[in-house]
């Protein structure tokens, strides 16, 4: 081992430490959302393939989307939440 870090954007290096693809892009998509709850649907996929540039994470990205989407409801205020539930 040379004792850089993993890449964790190979899928297979994932696997391999433990690391579910689900888990791992609904994490990632829940902490972007904490830093940028504001990101259009373009900058949300080019935050994802920034971060999973590997070709054979791209069928995650509609898990990170969902991800994201969930956790910026949650940044909401209140009245904006309850209008959009009834809604």
């Amino acid at each position: 081992m040379t004792g850089e870090p993993h890449d964790l954007s190979k899928p297979e290096v994932c696997l391999s430490v433990g690391l579910d693809c689900h888990a791992c892009v609904a994490q990632r998509g829940r902490q972007v959302a904490s830093l940028c709850d504001n990101l259009s649907a373009s900058g949300i996929e080019s935050a994802f393939q920034r971060m999973y540039p590997e070709i054979a994470c791209s069928p995650m990205l509609a898990n990170f989307a969902q991800s994201y989407f969930e956790a910026t409801a949650l940044f909401m205020p209140l009245p904006v939440r309850v209008a959009a539930a009834v809604a």
